[in-house]
């Protein structure tokens, strides 16, 4: 992992998440505003090392479920302020977005977004992308729409979204 995994975007950069960001990453992992609409608890104070232990072999999304999490630094800053993950899922790629509760409403889940797609369909060249969200999670099922992501089934707890990469290349 290096420079050529790193994604720039007018504010934000993409990066392979570090053994070091554990203060921040716990931060907002650990708030309960933030993993309200999670399946999974919230990460506890200090259990990063073990979450990054499970993550980090699988940047380079060989096997079906492995995981490539970036961290969302401000470029302003130098902040982290959340974290981005691609899921390989066969053919597809899911995408995910956490965020510090407080950037929420500043439009940096959409220009994460814009940059994992790129990632997906011009370096990985999935055939398709996946998003989920808890119906409730309005912020994040409108981001996904933003992005062009449309709306394939619903459930009590979940809305699946997904975009083609041909889609996505008609409405670029």
């Amino acid at each position: 992992m290096g420079a050529r995994d790193e994604h720039r975007t007018e504010r934000l950069l993409l990066r392979p998440l570090r053994r070091d960001d554990e203060e921040a990453v716990t931060a907002y992992r650990s708030d309960a505003r933030a993993s309200r609409f999670l399946r999974h608890p919230p990460l506890a104070r200090g259990g990063y090392a073990e979450w990054f232990a499970e993550r980090a072999p699988e940047w380079d999304l060989a096997a079906d479920g492995h995981r490539r999490f970036y961290g969302l630094e401000e470029l302003a800053t130098g902040l982290l302020i959340g974290d981005a993950v691609i899921v390989r899922r066969g053919d597809a790629c899911e995408l995910g977005v956490f965020l510090h509760p407080d950037t929420a409403g500043l439009g940096y889940s959409l220009e994460a977004g814009r940059a994992l797609l790129h990632v997906v369909f011009e370096s990985l060249q999935a055939d398709r992308v996946l998003g989920r969200a808890d119906p409730r999670n309005r912020g994040s099922v409108k981001a996904m729409e933003l992005l062009g992501l449309r709306r394939c089934s619903e459930s009590d707890d979940s809305v699946l979204h997904a975009l083609t990469a041909a889609e996505w290349r008609a409405g670029r």
